[in-house]
């Protein structure tokens, strides 16, 4: 997550924004994927918890998964490709309130582009060598997770569901059905390349 300061988010230059961790998951002791867990236990989800002691005021905060699958080598007949982890990532607007006083130190915070090196070790790990898997530990990329001074136990909140569309249930039915039927098109044409190797 980054804070900005410019009450209007369309004058912001994202290339400046200075990103801290509060989380990371990447492959636990049996060799299951972070992804292989929020697709099967989190009905695609993910949960993070905002640091109890983080300043009060505007943030994005950035969602991020990076698919490994062509970080070494691609299959024959696609070695005009370009090598590289590919990144799916989402982010949202925040504004946080409270009266934590905290902003992660300088070498803990990255900009984007520029976090990431292609030569991290996260970017080149071979997820289909299961011996790589079993025998090397994924370093995850950027930097540490930022911890909390402190922490704060809450009581559950109920969840608000806001329209997307703001037309209603009505709307945001048609809205889910057009991008489910575009997320089905393209994971017919992942497993198409898949299929064949690559």
């Amino acid at each position: 997550m980054a804070p900005y300061y410019d009450s209007d988010l369309g004058s912001v230059n994202v290339n400046e924004l200075e990103f801290f961790k509060i989380a990371q998951d990447t492959v636990d002791d049996s060799g299951v994927w972070a992804n292989e867990h929020m697709i099967n236990n989190n009905n695609m989800t993910w949960t993070a918890t905002i640091p109890a002691d983080i300043r009060p005021g505007r943030y994005i905060i950035r969602h991020e998964i990076a698919a490994l699958h062509f970080s070494v080598t691609s299959s024959p007949g696609f070695e005009f490709l370009p090598i590289a982890a590919q990144f799916y990532m989402t982010c949202f607007n925040f504004n946080i309130s409270g009266s934590g006083d905290a902003l992660p130190p300088m070498n803990l915070r990255v900009k984007f582009p520029g976090a990431y090196r292609d030569d991290d070790p996260g970017m080149r790990f071979d997820v289909r060598n299961t011996t790589t898997n079993r025998e090397k530990k994924y370093i995850p990329l950027g930097p540490p997770v930022y911890k909390s001074g402190y922490t704060v136990n809450l009581p559950p909140k109920e969840m608000t569901v806001v329209s997307p569309t703001g037309g209603g249930p009505d709307a945001d039915a048609a809205y889910f059905t057009a991008q489910q039927a575009f997320l089905e098109r393209q994971g017919a044409i992942t497993a198409y390349f898949d299929s064949v190797g690559g």
